[in-house]
């Protein structure tokens, strides 16, 4: 299962980067970096590190995106 959801995270970076809206680079790193901060951020709050409030989930999603976004004026 884990394999899949990494193969279609892959294909939707893919997707994105020939869109330009995300950076070029390789694509399985790119897709990673955003699956080990979702992971992260999951444990932490599972174990109680971390409360992923709504304010706190959108500052990590947009955190996420400023990661991996093609920066502006780029291309």
């Amino acid at each position: 299962m884990e394999n899949r959801l990494k193969e279609f995270g892959a294909l939707l970076v893919r997707q994105a980067q020939d869109q330009g809206a995300i950076r070029q680079g390789p694509t399985e790193l790119l897709m990673e970096l955003i699956f080990g901060a979702f992971i992260g951020a999951m444990r932490a709050h599972l174990e109680g590190r971390l409360a992923l409030t709504e304010e706190l989930r959108d500052f990590a999603e947009q955190a996420c995106w400023d990661a991996i976004a093609e920066p502006a004026g780029a291309g």
